[in-house]
Formats: C-alpha cells, structure tokens, sequence
C-alpha cells in the first residue's frame, strides 16, 4: 500500500455553529481515491467537507485497491 493522506486545509467553525470545512488530499493511491470523516462508514469521492461543526473526525482515505489510510 503506497497511499499517502493529509489533511490539506482546514477551517474552523465559528461560534455560530456549521461553518467549518476539511480538505483532504492524497497521493500515491492506485485508482479512483474516496474519502470518510466518520472513520470509514461513509466514503466520497469528494475530498472536501463542508458545512462541519466543532468536534473531531476520524478521517479515512481508500484507493480503489482497497488500501486504506488514516489522515491527520
């Protein structure tokens, strides 16, 4: 597995409330490359997320040959 993950940018929310965003970004991956901010449940092709509260996430990247990578 040669599948490199990190956090990018990152904005946190303001006080009022869901206004933070992460981008992911990977490297190395073989194939189409999903991302997960809920550890793994959840996967998008998409490597930024919007709209997020205070709070900590569990971010998961996997390439299409199932290789899976914790970023931080």
């Amino acid at each position: 597995c040669t599948l490199t993950a990190s956090v990018g940018a990152q904005v946190n929310p303001t006080c009022k409330g869901n206004d933070g965003s992460i981008t992911l970004t990977a490297a190395n991956g073989t194939g189409t490359v999903s991302y997960s901010i809920d550890g793994g449940t959840n996967f998008n092709t998409n490597p930024v997320f919007s709209g997020l509260a205070a709070g900590s996430y569990t971010i998961v990247v996997k390439d299409a040959s199932n290789c899976i990578v914790n970023a931080g």
